[in-house]
């Protein structure tokens, strides 16, 4: 039997340990196969089931997870009956947490065979998709990448079997990942406030419990409201709910900042394509003088015609003026540049004998063009893109003034503790 890892919690100590657990496919394809009453199957049953079917020991049938909710039930097998029940192999006739039934048939068997495929761990195509922002750990340069609607994730929250006592929204966000078969990509995906999948799931319960379709129990756990016998506990200290039914006002504004601050860049790079082609080379100089480079403003020089492939600018590396930084500044549209681009631009340094180059642009640059600009031979040339444009333009204040200031204060909890006699 193939096997994936899951998280569980010992439920002495607490502590995480990952135990072994029957890979999705084989999930799914035992779900189509198993016997289907008249009055369809629910899914506690069908775990007990299954269970015997993968010859699962003790440890792997009584696991729990950070929700204190068992591994297999919840992790493993539920997600499971979601898919198939969105790709139609299985229905639900009287809505959520209710029985399953085969589509189209009452029968031991379908006849449906379920395969592998290279898209097995991939967002569905029939699934609508939007664009979030992520970054790279290490640089921090932004990216997008994409993830289900937030509609659709929406309806994966309404139609979840919460148990009892509700449960925590990151262990939904995994049991999602799972259902949407997301990548390690899609799941891993860091922003400026943690995990994008489950920022983005954070904010669709959100709106949901707002509307009163969900209900936060207490921080970080929610249920559907018509689920019996709530239970409560302390609250979790890592979720982005409040004690209440809203997101708490630190996250609200941290949202609306960094929406401002999106937009903030979308106006920046209008301006400049507003804005000849000179203008943007300037623009460009001045950056690099906010950046460190060159003793004074006057250190930079534009020297070159845009687009005529050669050297745009001049700035001295340092305030001596030992080295020099030669600068290529392309305004473009949505066209990305290219390798040859990249090739020409190293020739032009090698014609001035210059070992370093920097090559920015409004756009965005092809994998060969990256690829091209890290060769170990010939000049070094760094790329800066249209976003890292943007956002290196917010961060040293180039075409950018300050507003309204805010200044945020919280509890000194230090000063109110009471020390033990």
């Amino acid at each position: 039997m193939k096997t994936v890892a899951k998280v569980a919690v010992h439920p002495d100590t607490g502590q995480h340990y990952l135990i072994e657990m029957p890979e999705p496919a084989p999930v799914r394809q035992a779900i189509l196969e198993l016997e289907y009453p008249p009055d369809g199957i629910r899914v506690v049953v069908a775990t007990e089931v299954l269970a015997e079917k993968f010859q699962l020991s003790d440890d792997q049938r009584r696991a729990k997870n950070r929700s204190g909710l068992n591994v297999f039930r919840y992790d493993v097998v539920a997600p499971q009956f979601r898919r198939l029940l969105g790709e139609s192999k299985l229905k639900q006739p009287e809505g959520p947490r209710t029985r399953y039934f085969l589509a189209g048939s009452s029968s031991a068997s379908s006849g449906t065979e379920l395969h592998e495929t290279p898209r097995e761990f991939e967002v569905a195509s029939a699934v609508e998709t939007i664009e979030r922002t992520a970054a790279v750990p290490d640089t921090g340069k932004e990216y997008q990448i994409t993830l289900p609607a937030t509609h659709v994730v929406k309806q994966a929250l309404l139609d979840f079997d919460y148990p009892a006592s509700g449960i925590e929204i990151k262990d939904v966000a995994e049991a999602l990942a799972d259902q949407f078969a997301l990548t390690d990509e899609q799941r891993n995906a860091r922003g400026k406030y943690g995990f994008v999948w489950r920022c983005h799931v954070n904010i669709a319960a959100n709106g949901l419990v707002n509307s009163g379709q969900l209900l936060s129990i207490r921080r970080g756990w929610i249920i559907n409201p018509e689920q019996p016998d709530i239970e409560t506990s302390e609250p979790k200290s890592d979720s982005l709910f409040s004690d209440g039914d809203m997101l708490s006002p630190a996250v609200v504004i941290a949202q609306n900042y960094q929406e401002y601050q999106d937009q903030l860049k979308k106006e920046l790079r209008q301006k400049i394509m507003d804005n000849p082609p000179d203008f943007f080379e300037e623009l460009v100089l001045d950056l690099l003088f906010k950046m460190g480079y060159g003793g004074s403003r006057a250190d930079a020089e534009s020297v070159g015609r845009s687009g005529d492939g050669g050297i745009d600018g001049i700035i001295k590396a340092d305030p001596l003026g030992l080295d020099r930084i030669y600068v290529q500044a392309k305004r473009w549209g949505t066209e990305n540049v290219g390798s040859p681009d990249i090739n020409k631009f190293s020739g032009a340094l090698a014609i001035k004998g210059a070992s370093k180059g920097v090559l920015i642009t409004t756009s965005s640059f092809t994998s060969d063009a990256q690829k091209a600009a890290n060769q170990s031979v010939g000049p070094q040339i760094v790329l800066i893109d249209g976003d890292q444009l943007v956002q290196l333009m917010l961060d040293h204040d180039v075409g950018v003034t300050f507003g309204n200031s805010y200044q945020f204060k919280e509890v000194d909890l230090d000063y109110f503790a009471i020390d033990d006699v």
